[in-house]
């Protein structure tokens, strides 16, 4: 077990007819929510728009102290396992919003990482009040150990 230091969100939105959202994305790891939202005055999941997140440590985000995997308990990496990691969207008036790409890479505290992605290539998933709200990540199977215990995370 390690302390993760970052989360790095990278988020891809589809190049089509009203394809981007106003709504709030939240990105959920180790049993918690953080909120998927740049500093300053930017349309972060706007249409056909790439965006990268940094949570913790060199943090990019937000409110970055209410944002950060080490506070206001640390986040270990055995969390990763025993929780679902996801993508959230509560669109409220801000529309539904089509994906592309949702990589997470989680960093612990001696640099050693993993990512976990969805929808690759040719896919894509609208998110919305009607159609659903959550896209949820998959565990590497280099991730675990035999018998499907948390293994470590890869250099």
């Amino acid at each position: 077990m390690a302390a993760i230091k970052r989360l790095e969100l990278r988020l891809v939105t589809g190049d089509r007819t009203d394809a981007g959202t106003d709504g709030d994305v939240f990105l959920g790891v180790g049993g918690r929510e953080y909120n998927v939202d740049s500093r300053g005055d930017v349309n972060d999941h706007e249409r056909n728009a790439d965006r990268r997140y940094v949570f913790g440590e060199n943090s990019t985000v937000l409110n970055p102290s209410e944002n950060d995997p080490r506070t206001p308990w640390q986040t270990e990496t055995e969390d990763l396992f025993a929780t679902p990691m996801y993508i959230r969207i509560e669109p409220g008036d801000g529309g539904d919003w089509n994906i592309e790409l949702a990589q997470l890479t989680v960093v612990d505290d001696s640099n050693n990482s993993i990512t976990f992605d969805r929808l690759r290539g040719s896919s894509n998933l609208w998110l919305g009040e009607r159609r659903g709200k959550y896209l949820y990540f998959r565990t590497p199977r280099h991730a675990t150990g035999p018998g499907g215990v948390p293994g470590p995370l890869n250099g």
